[in-house]
């Protein structure tokens, strides 16, 4: 079979495929009504054929099936949030049928965190639940009152609440001064005695004068004495000690990266090679491309290390992830092989790089672009 006939036959499966799966989709939802509160929930509809049969049918697009919530109570059953519902009888999530709570009382209050995630505040007058995963049922919040429980949002990984007497991280008692705690950004937070790097289980504090914290970039943070770093999961807080917290200069284009003191660090640590002039350090451009007046170097998000790429620093250039100098075109730390400098492009858009004679393809297994044969 030639080409030709082989993209045709593709073609042809592809709108079989699609116009089953719309058709499925248009079936199932004829099961289904209109929604029964939807300001609350796109979700819980009434049926079709059966106006007190009662059913929660999630994104039809997606070609999932309209299930019928068994023994619901059509008079009573009432709407609280995009995947809470209760009646008389019972409290749901989504279909499922919850016991435990105090059904008159229970109620889900949507959060500042709401989106498509169910993050909801869900209480009853005894107690405040969070659900864990879909299959282990409501869990109680210890010692958390639930006249005065409230969210402080989602930062990062991490879910904030406080009531009258705590602070909660992810559900769990945080041991912080309530009546002076303050959430940073995603990683850090304070009172007014403490430093907290936090990364969903991950939880270390310093002592530190809170009054002089100042968050660098969302990994950096300092006092007037010392630098601390924190990446999260899986790294472990690094800090070093300042003399002049105004030598301090970041680079934004690489969050891990800094200088203070005369020094360089990285991750928070500090790095040293007798090649490299500190003081003249630079962004250039690029993804990390780096100029200290003798060489270019490069330095990954991930790297731990700045790797020396040309000592051409006059002619050298960026595009977009991409360097050249007048002998080579640099993929981050690594040569294009064949690549010629002066005819190089990219197109961020198709994701291809060429020259005015090869295109360059991203080779995952040699983790580097190689040439390939050009399409006309």
């Amino acid at each position: 079979m030639n080409s030709g006939k082989q993209e045709q036959t593709v073609f042809i499966l592809i709108m079989l495929f699609t116009t089953v799966i719309l058709c499925s989709c248009n079936d199932l939802s004829r099961k289904t009504g209109k929604c029964i509160d939807e300001e609350k929930s796109k979700y819980y509809r009434y049926g079709r054929r059966d106006k007190e049969k009662i059913f929660y049918f999630g994104n039809a697009y997606l070609g999932n099936t309209p299930k019928e919530i068994k023994d619901a109570d059509f008079e009573t059953f009432t709407i609280l949030s995009t995947y809470w519902a209760k009646d008389k009888n019972a409290v749901y999530w989504r279909n499922d049928r919850i016991t435990g709570p105090d059904i008159a009382s229970f109620t889900a209050i949507p959060t500042s965190s709401d989106s498509e995630d169910g993050q909801d505040i869900i209480k009853d007058k005894n107690y405040v639940y969070y659900l864990k995963s879909e299959t282990s049922g409501l869990l109680i919040v210890e010692d958390a009152d639930p006249a005065t429980f409230q969210d402080l949002g989602m930062y990062g990984r991490n879910y904030w609440a406080m009531d009258q007497k705590h602070i909660f991280l992810n559900y769990e008692i945080f041991n912080a001064d309530r009546t002076s705690f303050e959430i940073i950004d995603d990683l850090f937070s304070k009172d007014n005695g403490h430093l907290f790097m936090n990364d969903f289980k991950l939880n270390y504090s310093e002592k530190v004068n809170a009054d002089e914290l100042k968050l660098l970039n969302p990994h950096y943070i300092r006092t007037n004495t010392h630098v601390y770093f924190f990446e999260g999961s899986p790294n472990t807080p690094v800090s070093f000690p300042i003399q002049d917290i105004t030598s301090i200069e970041m680079f934004n284009s690489n969050r891990n990266i800094m200088k203070a003191d005369g020094k360089l660090f990285i991750k928070g640590l500090w790095y040293k090679d007798r090649n490299l002039n500190v003081a003249a350090l630079k962004y250039v451009g690029g993804s990390s491309y780096f100029n200290d007046g003798n060489y270019i170097f490069y330095c990954g998000w991930n790297s731990d290390q700045m790797f020396r790429v040309s000592s051409d620093v006059n002619s050298f250039a960026t595009i977009d992830d991409f360097g050249k100098d007048s002998k080579h075109v640099y993929h981050r730390n690594k040569i294009i092989e064949d690549a010629d400098p002066a005819t190089f492009k990219y197109d961020d858009e198709t994701d291809k790089a060429y020259d005015s004679k090869n295109q360059f393809t991203y080779d995952a297994r040699q983790n580097k672009y190689v040439k390939s044969e050009k399409k006309k």
